[in-house]
């Protein structure tokens, strides 16, 4: 068990160090949170440094179900999905960044 969870220490660590160093601080507090950590990446429009933590999610699903703080069980009790979860926040915030509105001005001069 230990050993475990000193591999999950290391895997999230990982992340961490995906993004750029000066923003360490920013991200730390949420290292054992994969998916928050992720999450903000996206809101803060940091898309190339989420780019390189999405393979770390992909790969080491299984410690990060485990061991973070923000996997838990769902409230019907049906198996958290861990992916689905990745891949609902990806167009979640997809989807934003393509919402915009679109004005459409109308002239009041014939032919233009």
């Amino acid at each position: 068990m230990y050993l475990d969870s000193i591999t999950a220490h290391v895997q999230f660590s990982q992340m961490l160090m995906c993004l750029e160093k000066e923003s360490h601080m920013l991200y730390k507090s949420l290292i054992f949170s994969p998916l928050l950590m992720f999450e903000q990446l996206l809101m803060n429009a940091k898309i190339s440094w989420a780019a390189r933590v999405l393979p770390l999610l992909c790969t080491h699903e299984e410690t990060f179900c485990k061991h973070s703080e923000d996997v838990h069980e769902t409230p019907d009790g049906t198996e958290f999905r861990f992916r689905e979860k990745v891949n609902e926040l990806l167009v979640q915030y997809a989807e934003k960044a393509v919402d915009f509105p679109v004005l459409i001005v109308l002239s009041d001069q014939p032919g233009g």
